[in-house]
C-alpha cells in the first residue's frame, strides 16, 4: 500500500495578547478613621454612597465617628460619580500617635490607595525637627560627627539626628526622632572634625613594655607621629608607630625600639591630626503630618495628603507637593468637611479621549460654604502660601461656589501633577503587560535591542495618550541602546532587568490669573 504525504506549506503562528485592565489606582482615596467604625483594625472597606459609610459608623464612642460621616456627607454632595475608601486605623487619643498609625499602615501596604483625607485635628502647628540646613559643610571629617540638637522646653522630647558626609565634609542630617513641643527652633551643633590622641606607657626594667592609648582621638587620615622623651644620658631613646583605622582612629602603637636607661616612663607624644573646620547648621520645624507628606514629595511620591488647616498653619506645609491644603470659611457649619469638596474632585479625575483631564481650578463645589467677605485679608495669606479654599464663583456671573486655586503645597496645579502621575502609572503598567504578553507570543520579546525598541514604543504610546488626554503639553520616551546599557550594566543584563527608559513630560496648566487692557479713545466730531 502506497503512503501518501502531505507537504507542509503554511505555518500558522497564534499569539493571544491579553490587554491590562486599566489602574484604577487614581480614583482610589480613602476618609481615615480613627475607631469611628466597626471595621477590624487596619482594614477598608468601598463605599459607593453616603449609607454605605454611615452602616459603618459607631453609634457612639471613641474616634471621629462624627467626622466621618461630615467628611462622607460633603465627599458624596458633589456626585456619585465615584466612591471612596473607609481605612481604619484604631483608636489613640494622641494626633502625633494617631499619623504615626498612618504612616506604618502605608509602610505595610504601599499604593494601595492615591489619596487620603485627614482628620481636622491633625493639622498641627510646627513642634518638632523636621530638617535640618546645613549652613557650613566643614571639612576634614573622616569619620561621621556627633549630632547635638538642643532640647525643647516643657518637657517635650530631645530631636536626634545622623550626619551624612560626603567629600570629608557634612552633607546633610537625617533625622531620627524629630522631637516634640519645640516652640523654636533649637540649637544644631555638630562635634569636631579632629581630636588629638593620647597615651601612655610602663617599663619592664629600664624600657618601655606596654603601651595605653587613653584617648584614641579621631581625624588622622594617615598614621601620627610618635615620639618619646629621651632616656638619660647614656641610654637609648624609644621609638614607635602609630597605626590608625579608616576611621581615622588611633587604634595602636607599635614599639620599635623598646630604648634603655630609663627610670621612669616616658612620657608619649602623639602629634595632632590636620586642623579641620567644624561643620554648623539649623533646625527646621515641621508639623507632625507634613513630615509624613513629606516623604511622598518626590515626583514618584504617588500619594497625596487632604488637609484642613488655617490661614497661619497654611504655611506649614510649604514646598510639599503631596499635600492639598483647605481653609473652610470662617462661617462654615461644623456639619461640613471642606477638604472633602477636594478629595472627591480629586478622584473623580479619569483622563480619556472624550473626558480631558480638566484644571481642579474653578471646580464647582456643592455643600460647602464659601467665604462670605471676598476681600478678607486671609484669602490672600492662605492663597500666596498655595492652599485652597472656596469661594463664590460671582466674579464670572456664576452663583455656584468654587474651588480656588487647585495647588499643591509647592505651587503647582494638582491637575499638572495629576497629569504627570497618570504617565508614570500607566506607563509602568503598559510595560509590565507588554512583557508578559510577549513571554507567550511567538516571537517572543527578547532582551536586545529590536525587545527595547517594541517596549519603547508601547512606553511612547502611552505617553502619546496623555497629551491626548489633556495630561501633558508634550512628552516623549527615549531609551538607552542595547549595546551602550549592556556594556555599562552588564550585571543587569545577566538578570535581565533594563533601566533605560526615560520620559520628558511637560505638565498641562490651566488659568490661574488674567489681565486685560482697556484702551478707550474720543474722536473728535
Amino acid at each position: 500500500m502506497a503512503q501518501t504525504i502531505t507537504p507542509r506549506i503554511v505555518n500558522i503562528n497564534t499569539t493571544i495578547v491579553r490587554a491590562p485592565t486599566p489602574s484604577q489606582l487614581q480614583q482610589s482615596g480613602a476618609l481615615v478613621s480613627i475607631g469611628g467604625t466597626t471595621l477590624a483594625t487596619g482594614a477598608y472597606q468601598f463605599c459607593g454612597q453616603l449609607s454605605d459609610v454611615q452602616a459603618l459608623l459607631l453609634a457612639s464612642g471613641s474616634g471621629n465617628f462624627a467626622e466621618l460621616n461630615e467628611m462622607a456627607t460633603t465627599f458624596f454632595a458633589q456626585g456619585n460619580v465615584v466612591g471612596c475608601y473607609v481605612l481604619e486605623l484604631g483608636y489613640t487619643a494622641a494626633v502625633d500617635d494617631q499619623i504615626a498609625l498612618l504612616a506604618a499602615w502605608i509602610t505595610a501596604n504601599p499604593q494601595v490607595f492615591y489619596a487620603f483625607l485627614v482628620p481636622a485635628d491633625w493639622d498641627q502647628s510646627k513642634d518638632e525637627v523636621g530638617s535640618v540646613t546645613i549652613s557650613a559643610q566643614g571639612s576634614g571629617y573622616l569619620a561621621v560627627p556627633t549630632v547635638t540638637i538642643a532640647a525643647p522646653g516643657g518637657g517635650g522630647t530631645t530631636a536626634t539626628g545622623t550626619a551624612v558626609l560626603q567629600n570629608n565634609g557634612v552633607l546633610e542630617v537625617e533625622i531620627g526622632n524629630p522631637g516634640s513641643k519645640y516652640t523654636t527652633a533649637p540649637a544644631v551643633t555638630f562635634s569636631a572634625p579632629s581630636e588629638q590622641a593620647a597615651a601612655t606607657c610602663t617599663l619592664s626594667g629600664e624600657a618601655v613594655n606596654v603601651i595605653t592609648i587613653g584617648t584614641p582621638g579621631w581625624g588622622y587620615p594617615t598614621a601620627p607621629t610618635i615620639s618619646f622623651t629621651a632616656a638619660p644620658e647614656g641610654g637609648t631613646t624609644a621609638t614607635g608607630h602609630g597605626v590608625v583605622n579608616a576611621a581615622g582612629v588611633l587604634t595602636s602603637i607599635v614599639i620599635d625600639n623598646a630604648g634603655a636607661g630609663y627610670l621612669v616612663a616616658p612620657t608619649i607624644t602623639i602629634s595632632a591630626p590636620p586642623a579641620g573646620v567644624t561643620a554648623t547648621g539649623t533646625a527646621n520645624l515641621a508639623s507632625v503630618l507634613g513630615i509624613l507628606a513629606g516623604d511622598y514629595s518626590s515626583p514618584t511620591g504617588l500619594l497625596y495628603f487632604f488637609v484642613t488647616t488655617n490661614a497661619t498653619n497654611a504655611g506649614n506645609y510649604s514646598t510639599i507637593k503631596s499635600v492639598i491644603a483647605m481653609v473652610p470659611a470662617p462661617t462654615a457649619p461644623s456639619t461640613e468637611f471642606t477638604a472633602a469638596m477636594a478629595f472627591y474632585q480629586w478622584l473623580v479625575n479619569d483622563p480619556g479621549p472624550a473626558n480631558q483631564l480638566a484644571p481642579m481650578a474653578f471646580r464647582y463645589a456643592y455643600g460647602v460654604t464659601p467665604w462670605a467677605n471676598i476681600n478678607n485679608p486671609n484669602i490672600q495669606t492662605i492663597l500666596t502660601a498655595y492652599g485652597n479654599t472656596i469661594l463664590t464663583g460671582a466674579e464670572g456671573g456664576i452663583s455656584t461656589a468654587c474651588l480656588f486655586r487647585g495647588t499643591t503645597m509647592d505651587g503647582e496645579q494638582a491637575s499638572w501633577w495629576y497629569g504627570i502621575d497618570w504617565i508614570q502609572i500607566q506607563v509602568h503598567q503598559a510595560l509590565a503587560a507588554a512583557i508578559i504578553n510577549g513571554s507567550n507570543s511567538n516571537p517572543p520579546l527578547l532582551y536586545n535591542q529590536d525587545g527595547i525598541n517594541t517596549l519603547k514604543k508601547v512606553a511612547q504610546n502611552i505617553a502619546d495618550s496623555a497629551v491626548k488626554f489633556g495630561c501633558a503639553l508634550s512628552a516623549v520616551v527615549t531609551a538607552t541602546p542595547f549595546a551602550t546599557y549592556t556594556k555599562e550594566n552588564p550585571n543587569d543584563y545577566n538578570a535581565g532587568i533594563y533601566n533605560g527608559f526615560s520620559c520628558t513630560a511637560v505638565g498641562q496648566n490651566g488659568f490661574l490669573q488674567i489681565t486685560f487692557q482697556l484702551a478707550a479713545t474720543q474722536f473728535a466730531v
